[in-house]
This record gives structure tokens, sequence and C-alpha cells, in this order.
């Protein structure tokens, strides 16, 4: 679902990229570099921009750069707040963890930052996974 709102976000020109938590984390793993998830100072607009994370919960914690462990999606997640607080920027996330489980994952701060950050849409129904 987030691809499909991420494609229709793009038609009316406040369109955003999608990356999986997995896939963010092993770009940690090999490159030491979370800018483009945050800051984005080396992306064509030089600045942070909206952004979705697919799955997160899923992804290595810790990730471990030459030595370097972070909780990648954590720290994002961390950055990510203070731009929305500042000016808006918006971050869509997917998961399959209760609150609880966040907590457990990413702290007690990022916790309490969810209902902030997003409009949460449970999804109670069997799973269509085949």
């Amino acid at each position: 679902l987030l691809y499909i709102f991420s494609a229709f976000m793009i038609n009316l020109r406040r369109g955003f990229k999608v990356y999986t938590a997995d896939d963010i984390a092993i770009q940690f793993e090999q490159t030491g570099e979370l800018d483009l998830f945050t800051a984005n100072s080396h992306g064509y607009l030089g600045g942070p921009v909206h952004l979705g994370i697919d799955e997160i919960g899923h992804e290595p914690r810790p990730s471990v750069h030459f030595g370097t462990k972070r909780n990648v999606i954590q720290n994002i997640l961390h950055s990510r707040y203070t731009y929305w607080q500042q000016s808006g920027l918006r971050t869509y996330i997917t998961t399959n963890l209760d609150m609880n489980d966040i907590e457990t994952c990413y702290g007690a701060a990022i916790r309490d930052r969810i209902p902030q950050m997003f409009n949460i849409i449970p999804m109670d129904r069997e799973s269509r996974r085949s």
C-alpha cells in the first residue's frame, strides 16, 4: 500500500521515495552513511525530502559499519522528528510491530513520537500474503 500511495502522491507532485528498512540498514553497513535518509545534503535538493520506510522492525539491529554500531531506523526517526517539527517534513512508515515492540526496538522516545508524527492505520484483518 505504501508503494501505491507513493505513486499517487507523485502524480500530485508531492511524491516520496520508498526504501525498505532492511535496505537502509544494508546501505549503512556498506557505506556508513545515512545522509540520504536524514539531511540529504548531497541530494538533488540539498536538503531533507519526504520519505517512506517500509517494514520497520525487520532490519538488523544494530547495523555495523567497520565497528560502528548503530540502530539506523531509530537514528533516522529521531532526525526526521526534528525536521517534522521544524518544517512539517513527512515520513511514512509501515510495520507489523505494536507500540510495545516499537519501544523495545527503538526506545521510549520513538514510541512517544509515533502518535505525534504519524496517522496510525491499523490493519487488523488476516494477512493476504500467500
